[in-house]
């Protein structure tokens, strides 16, 4: 218990380090229009995998506390309901075997809402991410030829090339 105590506690401190807004950037970006790319700091496969198993640990990684808190609490509330059922009531075995299912059901969906949004997320912070370190430099070779004059005439001068580099 400690143990998971320590890794929910870093993962908040993560989250405070983090500067992911994902309420902010989802109605900025659109997730179906990313396509990976090599340096992408949150892998939506990764993070789609790790909330699948776990629910809410792929929106802790991701910077979103409150949401991979509320998958985790949805899925630890869905398993102590469903042993108190089964444990402490009266019910039928009947009643009993239906609530059962019904819970690993709901623990299920659970699983892959959470994978599903955890992938939703992690791509749309790595558009965000794109935008905000935009480090793209483009360098351009051309001829240059001065042989005309201002009224069209041509004339000798200079020929050579230009360079053009924008950042």
């Amino acid at each position: 218990m400690k143990r998971i105590l320590a890794i929910i506690t870093g993962l908040i401190i993560l989250h405070i380090v983090c500067d992911a807004q994902y309420s902010i950037y989802k109605a900025k970006y659109d997730y179906h229009a990313y396509s990976y790319q090599i340096g992408d700091p949150y892998k939506p496969s990764l993070m789609s995998l790790s909330s699948a198993l776990i629910p809410g640990l792929g929106q802790l990684i991701e910077g979103e506390s409150m949401r991979g808190l509320g998958f985790l609490g949805g899925s630890i509330a869905l398993a102590v309901f469903k042993r108190i059922v089964i444990w402490k009531t009266d019910a039928s075995w009947t009643a009993k075997d239906v609530i059962r299912k019904s819970a690993l059901i709901g623990q299920i969906g659970l699983r892959v809402w959470s994978g599903i949004n955890a992938s939703r997320i992690a791509k749309v912070n790595d558009l965000a991410f794109r935008d905000k370190y935009n480090s793209t430099v483009s360098l351009k070779i051309l001829p240059y030829s001065g042989l005309l004059d201002n009224y069209g005439y041509c004339k000798t001068g200079p020929v050579g090339i230009t360079l053009l580099v924008s950042f």
